[in-house]
């Protein structure tokens, strides 16, 4: 979403923030730096990110559009569940990566619209949890590497 919306703000000619992470990957924040908007980057952890969301938004009067909190944004997510559903109808389980929650939800909405029986499955890597105890977890499933056609899982 925040290169999606840093190219838009680059068309529109609209001043863009994106807040991100201290820790974001380099090649996010060079993604999201190759259009015009602003990348701030703070906090360790989702929560330390979003005070500093909340802190803009309050100083410099900025909107926020949420990347996961937003029915539109969620509905825009859906689109990948429907290109899934047209390319692997049949799917049994789809797995999702959670960030914020609007990709796993607009892509279960999807699919389940579709199909209820399919599975739709969130992860998160242990090493980059962004939610900071957002949300806690109740129980943590350690899966082994598993081999498909295509390469590893």
């Amino acid at each position: 979403m925040r290169k999606g919306f840093s190219l838009s703000c680059a068309m529109l000619g609209i001043d863009g923030k994106v807040v991100m992470p201290k820790g974001a990957p380099k090649s996010k924040v060079a993604a999201t730096c190759d259009y015009s908007a602003e990348v701030v980057l703070h906090g360790d952890n989702f929560n330390d990110t979003i005070a500093k969301v909340s802190e803009i938004v309050e100083m410099e009067g900025r909107i926020f559009i949420p990347p996961y909190d937003d029915p539109k944004v969620i509905a825009g997510q859906g689109t990948i569940g429907l290109e899934i559903m047209e390319d692997l109808y049949d799917v049994d389980n789809v797995i999702v990566p959670i960030g914020g929650g609007g990709l796993i939800a607009g892509i279960a909405v999807a699919i389940k619209s579709i199909n209820p029986t399919i599975r739709v499955i969130g992860v998160q890597s242990e090493k980059r949890s962004r939610h900071g105890g957002f949300f806690p977890l109740r129980r943590n499933n350690h899966a082994p590497n598993y081999r498909h056609p295509g390469g590893w899982l």
